[in-house]
């Protein structure tokens, strides 16, 4: 199978993807007399809200803004993340990554729904650890099988749509986001001319990606966060970013939002956590 030199394309979808992690509970930051309703996170290191030297923080991460807002609504929730860093479409159904009871997330999470039919939201980021064998490393070259790529992009929407379905049964009156993936490795057009180009083709495999899981949500009838537009909005501008001068708009917000120009890693910062937050919020009430 031919392989081709594609820098950090991949990565930006699985690297730091490998730590695991236990359900937990907790309260939205501003309960009121309102009634409150369950709040269902899912998914992997994104919705366990993952931060390098730290691990998974679930009572922090998007959800927390994400229960904040609503509180702030008037439709205060308290969250149960069942979220595994690490967790792909395959593992979200046989298990393997973290420890359940019911033997796997998908599991968990349908038998939460069923002892909690008044969840009124549920939020899935999942899809990015699909593409970790399709990767290879070779001294400091990265390397991506584009078959086995073009495989798992098309196996990842039949399986994502199969889960969304589930919990759409499950729950048919909860209110269902699936968050698409921004783009961190756009950061690499901040290091020459042969980084450049990876960042263009990641950019080509996160497009990819964010159209199956659209998909999938378009088949089993629920709605998508579209996290990647915060992260992209206004990348024909450029600003200032220290120490590299002007760049456009989306570099720069990667390297604010993200571990990507610090410390190598592809996760959200607090800010950036609170973007994908307000993303959320933005869905639940924006028609599309």
């Amino acid at each position: 199978m031919r392989c081709l030199p594609v820098g950090v394309v991949v990565l930006s979808f699985v690297l730091g993807l490998f730590a695991g992690g236990l359900p937990t509970a907790a309260a939205s930051p501003a309960e009121t007399t309102a009634t409150v309703r369950p709040y269902l996170v899912l998914g992997d290191s994104l919705s366990a809200g993952y931060q390098p030297g730290q691990g998974d923080e679930k009572r922090g991460g998007y959800a927390a803004r994400v229960a904040s807002g609503m509180a702030r609504r008037g439709t205060p929730v308290r969250i149960t993340n069942l979220a595994c860093t690490g967790e792909g479409t395959s593992t979200m159904r046989t298990g393997g990554r973290c420890a359940y009871r019911e033997g796997s997330q998908r599991a968990a999470a349908l038998a939460f729904l069923r002892a909690h039919p008044d969840t009124t939201l549920v939020t899935v980021s999942l899809g990015a650890i699909d593409l970790l064998r399709c990767l290879s490393e070779r001294g400091r070259t990265y390397r991506v099988d584009v078959r086995c790529t073009q495989r798992s992009i098309g196996r990842l929407r039949p399986r994502l749509t199969s889960l969304l379905t589930e919990l759409r049964r499950a729950a048919p009156n909860a209110r269902i986001l699936v968050l698409d993936y921004y783009d961190p490795f756009q950061a690499a057009s901040l290091r020459g001319t042969s980084t450049r180009a990876a960042a263009s083709l990641s950019g080509i495999v996160r497009t990819q990606v964010n159209a199956a899981v659209r998909g999938a949500a378009r088949d089993a009838g629920v709605r998508v966060a579209y996290v990647t537009e915060s992260f992209d909005d206004g990348w024909l501008r450029r600003v200032d970013l220290p120490g590299h001068g002007r760049v456009p708009v989306r570099v720069a917000r990667i390297c604010t939002w993200t571990w990507m120009c610090s410390r190598g890693d592809i996760h959200p910062n607090d800010q950036g956590y609170r973007v994908i937050g307000d993303a959320v919020l933005r869905s639940l009430t924006q028609r599309r």
